[in-house]
């Protein structure tokens, strides 16, 4: 097992000492000021760390609107040119891998895969300019011009033309992730007994008996583990998650659904750049991820989580989050008889419909 200790490392980060925000642009620095620690019985890290941003799909749509010269409010395009600035003046990579997801994802369930290709590759070839323009002229005047070093060229087009490497790097993800599970229902799930337990099953009990119900529905019917809703969960019963979710007793019900999945959304995005540091690439340099967004909202939510540590167990990133120790006692693996729902949609339904009635006008 591989542990990267963050909070403790003995290093502070050489490529982000905060979080910043770029007019209404905010980067998310996860690892607070530190870089990640790898423990391998020596002293120091040997290798490197590269930065990289995680657009989420308004940036992805801002990225778009800028390279598609799309209209834009003059302090929105401002904005965008400061943070491009920012991260090309420090060499930062750029991944659209989120975008893709959130959109196959959604537009397959709506039966509608043609509509994620279509606007998929346009943001591709945005993508690809961004990766081809000269940025010494960018930086000097924030006006976007194709650069003509071969070698950037050859990098990041392989000899091809726009549209057609655009069609080849969304086939590339269609083919890798299209049977990906995500586990989105299951974080709904955990997200909605949340709710049921804060507000209507369990709403005068204190935080400790709030957390072993929700542990023990978590283990028990699901089956799972998931660190950073029990973390979560500790912050909401012990309210101290902020505008969290925002679903209280008089609630519409529709409102508070939408608000859940797209909280379950941002929960997976917030996990994404932990996959990045499961291994090195040729060069012995991890890429280091950052996400990007326009949303304070969830600006705000991904400040919530500070790592202690996050331990690899067979290429699978388990993020490890400070309790105090009673609260850490709750979420030990425990024997119980499991009664797992093989069907999460079945499941997932249930919850709403519980969620509905007692939402329901009295």
């Amino acid at each position: 097992m591989n542990v990267w200790h963050i909070k403790n490392s003995p290093y502070k980060s050489k490529i982000l000492n905060n979080s910043i925000s770029f007019g209404e642009i905010y980067l998310l620095d996860h690892y607070h000021g530190k870089e990640p620690f790898l423990e391998n019985g020596k002293n120091k890290n040997e290798f490197y760390f590269a930065p990289s941003v995680f657009l989420d799909s308004n940036m992805a749509t801002e990225l778009n609107i800028f390279f598609q010269n799309k209209s834009s409010k003059n302090k929105q395009k401002k904005d965008f040119i400061s943070f491009l600035k920012f991260i090309t003046k420090n060499r930062w990579s750029v991944s659209l891998n989120f975008y893709y997801m959130e959109s196959y994802y959604k537009n397959k369930y709506t039966g509608n895969v043609l509509s994620f290709r279509k606007h998929a590759l346009e943001y591709t070839e945005s993508y690809l300019k961004l990766m081809l323009m000269d940025e010494d002229i960018f930086l000097k005047t924030g006006n976007y011009i194709s650069t003509n070093n071969p070698e950037q060229k050859e990098f990041y087009s392989k000899g091809r033309g726009i549209k057609e490497r655009s069609r080849e790097i969304v086939d590339n993800f269609t083919n890798t992730y299209s049977e990906l599970n995500f586990n989105l229902e299951a974080i709904e799930i955990l997200l909605i007994k949340m709710v049921l337990i804060n507000h209507f099953e369990f709403k005068n009990k204190s935080t400790v008996f709030k957390l072993r119900e929700f542990n023990k529905f978590m283990q028990e019917i699901l089956c799972i583990v998931f660190a950073r809703e029990c973390y979560l969960a500790y912050k909401y019963f012990n309210q101290d998650s902020g505008k969290f979710l925002g679903v209280q007793v008089n609630s519409n019900y529709d409102k508070a659904i939408s608000n859940i999945k797209s909280t379950a959304w941002d929960i997976f995005l917030l996990r994404i750049h932990e996959f990045m540091l499961r291994k090195p690439d040729e060069d012995n340099i991890f890429d280091l991820g950052y996400l990007v967004t326009k949303e304070k909202q969830l600006f705000e939510f991904g400040k919530l989580f500070e790592y202690n540590s996050i331990a690899f167990h067979n290429d699978i990133p388990t993020a490890i989050f400070d309790f105090p120790v009673e609260i850490s006692a709750i979420f030990q693996k425990k024997d119980y008889i499991p009664t797992s729902y093989e069907n999460l949609s079945y499941l997932l339904t249930s919850m709403e419909l519980a969620l509905k009635y007692y939402l329901q006008p009295k």
